[in-house]
């Protein structure tokens, strides 16, 4: 990085704006240059402003906000810092600004701005503030830290380091590079150690709680488990067999029922025949007469159809000939309309030739003309407007040029009597902040005086205040002495009750009572839970049996429901079917008239005419009655359906619950002998009173030894309450002790601040009167005269007056830059008026030969065309063009309609006719068919086979009344025929006659003794392989967890090996190691540029283990030296290289091109000054840029490029030479 230009305006004394070009050529020739001036002139200000222009701060002052600037020089509104700079061979301009609102001195701070821009391309790379930051190191590679370290070096900075000793190197070497990281790293692997450590206690902790089975236990409940599954084998065969009996007495009962309920249908089923045995002759002989119903309702069809074809062709054979008439009128009146069509064309033809040929041309020219007039005027009467506009603005011209020439006489009279104010400008700022500063000062010395009052009252307070503490310690002391005298007394107290039994035994015998107590809690709560889950076992199986009792009666309840229900739903459809075919022959019932046929029948006799309506209401009573039973009996039944689920569900439920309590009785009881065990009680699991004789026993125990406990612990209490007491009382007498030595050192504090604010009053006393002096002095060198009483009002006077002069001054050169304005412009104006005038006459000539042309236009089109539009005339034709088009449309279209109304009626007529000829044919063969199986059957007559043919709906009837009889027969037989058989396959079975002599309650008695056993075996073998479950799943997580303890144990050893290489607790251990490496490198460089520099000298560190130096002079055979021995010019090379070697390895990520040395030269003699500027020139020889700071005057000689800094006397300011200053017309090329 390498440093081109530095640009500054009002930063601290530097007022003014300045610039400072590093690439002319006096800076790249000698690369060597001075700062020089006296002290507190400035100099360390162009360090600030490169920090300022790249990173917002600088070395001396960190925060630069909207709020604080205290780089700002006074007096002035704004202040900025520019820094131009090169990395890699790429340029940024960097830059920083902040002003004062309106840019007065006494305006508010206004935000900061700055910017950073690629000067090749001119790209603005960053504008906001912290971003911008971040940017500038992202190039640099420097932050603000590395900045400083590695391109504005202090010597003093790094002497201190050469002669520091090994502590206070530590602590500068971590600030200088940055080590501090590897503190952090150190107590992080420490802290790291101590975590793994203990995760492995807890791990090894968790490991000793496993409780596992021994061998022999867990053979013991093995071997137990077979014999349970053993013994539970045999019992399921057991169930097996009996439940295999009791299914055969249920079946054979249910056997014996079904046989009965079959015997009972068959012979209601006989007696139903028997009882319909009319109507079934009745349908048996009407039989053969149905099967001719279909082909005789055929060819009656047939017969209708053909009279209603036969009416329809006579009507379109009467509408023929009128719709000949309409189409050969139709074709008439089109021909007509195309003839009149044919005129109209023609006549438009010849009007359009006369509109396009003449009358088009003629309107486009005379429109022409008129344009060209219209124009021609416009423009004549803007040149006139503009005439008039130009000759009213250069009279307001001439007026406003007479009033400038009076107020310029008036201007130039005031300046030429009033020629001192010009200089006031210059001068008066510098009085003003030194009167200011007066003023400020004299507040400043009253405020002292005031705060020297409150300091004497306050150590006439303090003084008090001794005398009443030292009162207060003989108090104190008292209490005290008291305190502890009762101290000792509780203290004898408690050792004799301890000698009786310490707290301890106490505490561990009221531990195993305590635990006792939970043994028996246990106990006691498992032989409550046996006892009333033993109590519900009982009741629950009394009541699951009356609910199986309530179930099997709910059930026949519900087969009696479905048994009335098919009964009904049975004869509900069969009264449907005939209310159905009733309906379909009541439609033709409808179309019978008197002397025409029955369609179905053929008779010429309908009693239905003269009798009225059929009456139905016998059938639909019956249909409603089958309808309203099948409801009543399928609501019953879902009542009992319900009612089944609801016990089903119920008996379900407490045989689930009966099992499981059935399971748990073994679980309470062996928890109750293990419970007892441990108490090492012998009573019965009924006994109540034995458990609450030991309840009253251990109860009595525990009270006698918790009186003792509590003894112990209130005699403990009342000696820790003396105990506090008295602490507290002696924390008491050391404050009062503290408070008594603070009052004291308060007041030598009060007594040396009063000393010292007199002598601080004194100075500010004799600082006011040379500020006086010196203000009365520089004024009355300006050639003015004035009394100090009278300076505040003159300063303000001479303010106005310098202003007023100013403000002259500046409009006199305002007014004649306008006189010089206004005098041009009257001219031109004059110029273009005469030119204005000349051309208004012109176009008045050409409007008037342009309106003649076109009068003689307009008077030849009104004889061609008159005053017809034509676009009007073209409209009115069209329309009449489209209406001889749409008249010969619609007489077309009249004509198409008819004849394809014509056409479409002799289609019809043609089609009617074919469609009769097939109806004929189909007549003919529905009344052969149908008189073809009239003369096969039983009936000679027609009228025979109407008598025999019976209604459709009673024929319905009688045929669903014997199919219905006919099922029910073969039903009943086959149920008969089925448990007929089942009863002997039961009967057949090989146990048989032994099964039919035992009782069914017996069997399920016997089932009900085995299902016990059964689930008594269960519930032993879950405990067992419960508990065996229980030991693997906990051999598991035993093995689990002794892999994490070798996990964590590996992980531990690692940690603790890193921890003993570099952790520690404070972070030292690995702090001094980096520390070390960190001081081997920069003693490395450091030597590398002590060989360059001098060739003399060389640095080593005094052992491996500590952070010391010493100097090896090669001149005096490599004796080593304690840095400490150097003199000054020594002290100053090594330093120097010091510094140099840290610039480098702070600045690893960029090449340092530009270095600044602050200060360090002037405690040096003349030859240890000639040797460093001797190195510095060797410096310069290996291509960097160098500027060395310093108010000594001898560099003068050795540095012959030099930028001074010189105060400016009696203004508290400072300027640099005048190359440096920015001027006008350079700010201007800038922007």
């Amino acid at each position: 990085m390498k440093i081109l230009s530095l640009r500054l305006m009002n930063l601290n004394s530097l007022k003014g704006d300045w610039k400072i070009d590093f690439t002319a050529p006096k800076f790249a020739d000698n690369g060597l240059f001075a700062i020089t001036g006296d002290t507190g002139a400035g100099k360390t200000t162009l360090l600030d402003a490169i920090c300022l222009a790249l990173y917002h701060k600088t070395p001396r002052q960190d925060s630069i906000t909207q709020s604080i600037n205290e780089v700002m020089t006074r007096g002035t509104g704004e202040c900025l810092a520019e820094v131009e700079f090169e990395v890699k061979d790429k340029q940024y301009r960097a830059y920083w600004h902040q002003k004062r609102a309106r840019k007065q001195p006494d305006g508010n701070l206004q935000p900061a701005q700055c910017e950073l821009v690629e000067v090749s391309s001119g790209t603005v790379l960053e504008t906001h503030l912290n971003r911008k930051i971040a940017k500038v190191a992202s190039i640099t590679g420097l932050d603000f830290d590395r900045f400083t370290r590695s391109m504005l070096l202090s010597q003093g900075n790094f002497a201190a380091f050469l002669n520091a000793n090994d502590n206070d190197r530590a602590g500068l070497l971590e600030e200088l590079t940055g080590t501090e990281v590897y503190s952090q790293v150190s107590k992080l692997v420490f802290e790291k150690a101590n975590d793994e450590k203990a995760a492995l206690e807890i791990l090894k902790g968790q490991s000793s709680a496993f409780q596992l089975l021994s061998e022999e236990e867990k053979q013991h409940y093995t071997d137990e488990k077979k014999e349970h599954q053993t013994a539970l084998e045999a019992t399921e065969k057991q169930i097996l067999a009996k439940q295999a009996h009791l299914d055969w007495c249920k079946k054979l009962s249910e056997n014996q029922a079904q046989l009965e309920q079959a015997k009972t249908d068959s012979e209601a089923v006989e007696k139903d025949i028997a009882a319909f045995s009319q109507e079934l002759d009745m349908l048996s002989a009407a039989e053969p007469a149905e099967r001719l119903r279909t082909p005789w309702i055929v060819y009656q069809q047939a017969k209708q159809a053909e009279q209603d074809l036969n009416n329809q062709l006579k009507v379109k054979r009467a509408e023929l000939p009128n719709l000949e008439a309409n189409v050969q009128k139709a074709k008439a009146d089109e021909l007509n309309e195309v003839d009149e069509l044919r005129r109209v064309q023609e006549r438009l033809h010849s009007q359009e030739a006369l509109i396009t040929d003449q009358v088009i041309p003629l309107d486009h020219q005379i429109a022409s003309v008129h344009r060209q007039q219209s124009e021609k005027d416009a423009e004549r009467q803007n040149k006139e407007n503009e005439l008039t506009d130009k000759q009213t603005l250069l009279a307001t011209k001439n007026k406003a040029l007479a009033e400038i020439v009076g107020q310029l006489a008036e201007l130039k009279s005031y300046i030429q009597q009033h020629p001192n104010d010009a200089t006031l400008s210059d001068v008066l700022s510098g009085w003003q902040e030194r009167f200011s500063q007066w003023k400020r000062d004299r507040i400043t010395l009253q405020q002292q005086k005031e705060a020297n009052l409150s300091i004497a009252k306050k150590i006439d307070e303090l003084t008090a205040k001794s005398q009443q503490l030292s009162s207060d310690e003989v108090g104190v002391a008292e209490k005290v002495i008291e305190a502890k005298a009762i101290f000792d007394t509780k203290t004898e107290a408690l050792k004799f009750l301890l000698s009786q039994g310490d707290e301890n035994s106490l505490q561990q015998r009221q531990e195993s009572l305590n635990r006792r107590w939970q043994y028996f809690h246990a106990l006691e709560n498992s032989a409550q839970q046996y006892l009333a889950l033993k109590s519900s076992v009982d009741s629950a199986r009394t009541s699951l049996i009356e609910n199986e009792g309530q179930l099997l009666k709910a059930k026949e309840q519900r087969d009696e429901c479905a048994s009335k229900y098919t009964a009904y739903k049975r004869d509900f459809e069969y009264y449907k079917q005939i209310s159905t075919r009733e309906e379909e022959i009541a439609k033709y019932r409808k179309d019978l008239s008197t002397d025409e046929p029955c369609p179905l029948c053929g008779s010429l006799d309908h009693p239905i005419l003269s009798n009225g309506e059929l009456n139905l209401s016998e059938t639909i009573q019956r249909l409603n009655e089958a309808q309203s039973g099948m409801v009543e009996w399928e609501e019953k039944g879902q009542e009992k359906r319900n009612e089944i689920n609801s016990l089903e569900h119920l008996i379900h439920t407490q045989k689930k619950a009966l099992d499981a309590n059935n399971a748990s009785l073994p679980d309470k009881y062996n928890e109750f002998v293990r419970q007892a065990k441990r108490l090492e009680f012998t009573g019965a699991i009924e006994d109540i009173s034995a458990i609450e004789t030991l309840s009253k026993a251990l109860q009595t125990e525990g009270e006698r030894n918790t009186n003792a406990l509590r003894a112990i612990r209130h005699a403990t209490d009342q000696r820790n309450i003396a105990k506090e007491t008295l602490d507290k009382e002696l924390q008491a007498q050391t404050l009062l002790l503290n408070d008594t030595a603070l009052n004291n050192q308060a007041l030598s504090n009060e007594q040396m601040q009063l000393s010292d604010k007199e002598a601080y009053i004194q100075m500010l006393e004799a600082q006011l009167g040379r500020l006086k002096e010196q203000l009365l002095i520089n004024i009355r060198e300006s050639g003015f005269e004035v009394k100090w009483e009278k300076v505040e009002s003159w300063l303000s006077q001479k303010h106005s007056d310098a202003v007023t002069f100013k403000q002259k001054e500046t409009r006199y050169r305002e007014l004649h830059s306008q006189w010089t304005v206004k005098s041009s412009q009257i001219e031109s104006l004059s110029t273009e008026v005469a030119h204005l005038q000349d051309k208004v006459s012109a176009l008045k000539a050409a409007v008037s030969d342009l309106s003649r042309e076109h009068n003689d236009l307009v008077t030849r089109r009104q004889e061609l065309f008159g005053d017809k539009v034509v676009a009007i005339v073209r409209r009115e034709a069209n329309e009449l063009l489209s209406e001889a088009h749409s008249k010969r449309e619609q007489t077309q279209e009249t004509h198409h309609k008819a004849t394809y109304t014509f056409n479409n009626c002799q289609t019809e007529i043609e089609t009617l006719s074919n469609q009769h000829s097939a109806l004929q044919e189909t007549l003919a063969k529905a009344r052969d068919e149908f008189e073809e199986k009239l003369a096969k059957s039983s009936f000679s007559t027609s009228d025979e086979f109407h008598q025999s043919l019976l209604d459709e709906v009673k024929y319905g009837e009688l045929k669903a009344v014997k199919q219905s009889l006919d099922e029910r027969l073969a039903k009943a037989k086959a149920l008969l025929d089925k448990a007929n058989k089942e009863k002997q396959a039961l009967l057949l079975n090989e146990n048989a006659n032994m099964w039919n002599q035992t009782p069914i309650e017996q069997v399920e008695s016997e089932i009900a003794t085995l299902q016990e056993a059964k689930k008594s075996l269960v519930g032993d073998m879950r405990v067992i392989e419960e508990r065996l479950r229980n030991d693997q799943q906990q051999r598991e997580r035993y093995g689990s967890l002794l892999k994490e303890v070798e996990l964590q144990q590996q992980e531990y050893d690692d940690a603790q090996t890193l921890s003993g290489l570099i952790g520690s607790a404070d972070g030292k251990k690995f702090r001094k190691f980096a520390q070390g490496l960190t001081l081997d490198n920069l003693v490395h460089l450091a030597n590398i540029r002590l060989d360059k520099l001098h060739g003399r000298y060389l640095l080593q560190r005094k052992d491996i283990q500590g952070l010391g130096l010493n100097v090896i002079d090669t001149w005096q055979g490599d004796v080593k030296r304690d840095t400490t021995t150097l003199s000054g010019g020594e002290s100053f090379l090594v330093s120097l290289a010091l510094a140099l070697a840290l610039s480098d390895i702070v600045s690893h990520k960029t090449n340092i091109e530009s270095l600044f040395l602050d200060e360090g030269f002037g405690t040096l003699d003349q030859r240890s000054l000639d040797e460093a500027l001797d190195t510095l020139d060797s410096l310069n020889a290996s291509g960097k840029m160098v500027g060395v700071i310093s108010h000594i005057e001898s560099m003068k000689e050795r540095i012959p490029i030099q930028i001074h800094v010189q105060k400016r006397s009696g203004m508290g300011y400072s300027t640099l030479d005048k190359d440096y200053a920015m001027t006008t017309k350079s700010i201007e090329s800038i922007s």
